[in-house]
């Protein structure tokens, strides 16, 4: 995407600016691009990347789509995934082995065992409590900024993973944006998003 093609979009540039600016100060922030197709989010969300680059942020982005949406967590899969892969084994060291293995039942490229044993009592609880502690993790040394596009497309067990972090943020300079089309987003993520998340109708 050119400048050209950003265009009058300079107050929605500056909202996603001042957004970054909050993100590393690691204050809890989710920005959400909101609007019907062919009006620019995914051209915003993707200059929110370009935007955390220029600044040496770290920076991973996927889409949900709509012949994946019977994949458990395929949000996070394609955003994370191959991210994740790209990283040397010592950087992710840090996390605990309950931790390490939960991951396993989320990325298909983590190491960690997928037969880990799993209370079905807390296997929400404890599969939303890993994600949020790497999400911390790859927040260091440099902020992290994860951007989920066509969330109207999202699977039930992305949407849920993502109501949990909006409510419950990663305690790291993290950027949580994500884009979709108002009349599709499932309700429960529309609650979530009520409680404080920056929206963007207007240009999205």
């Amino acid at each position: 995407m050119s400048e050209l093609e950003l265009v009058g979009r300079g107050a929605e540039l500056a909202g996603l600016g001042a957004a970054l600016d909050r993100a590393a100060r690691a204050q809890p922030t989710a920005v959400a691009l909101i609007g019907e197709p062919g009006i620019g989010k995914t051209s915003l969300l993707t200059e929110l990347g370009r935007m955390a680059d220029a600044r040496e942020h770290e920076h991973a982005a996927g889409g949900a789509s709509e012949f994946e949406s019977d994949m458990p967590f395929w949000l996070f899969v394609d955003a994370l995934d191959e991210y994740v892969r790209g990283l040397p084994p010592a950087r992710l060291a840090a996390l605990d082995a309950d931790v390490h293995a939960e991951l396993g039942h989320v990325l298909p490229s983590w190491s960690a065992p997928s037969d880990h044993p799993r209370s079905t009592a807390d296997q929400r609880y404890r599969t939303h409590t890993a994600m949020r502690s790497l999400l911390e993790l790859l927040a260091v040394p440099a902020p992290l900024v994860l951007l989920l596009d066509d969330l109207h497309w999202a699977d039930s067990g992305s949407v849920e993973l993502l109501c949990a972090l909006l409510r419950r943020p990663p305690t790291a300079p993290v950027l949580i944006g994500m884009a979709f089309r108002p009349r599709q987003v499932p309700p429960r993520l529309a609650a979530a998003l009520d409680r404080g998340v920056t929206r963007s109708s207007s240009a999205a």
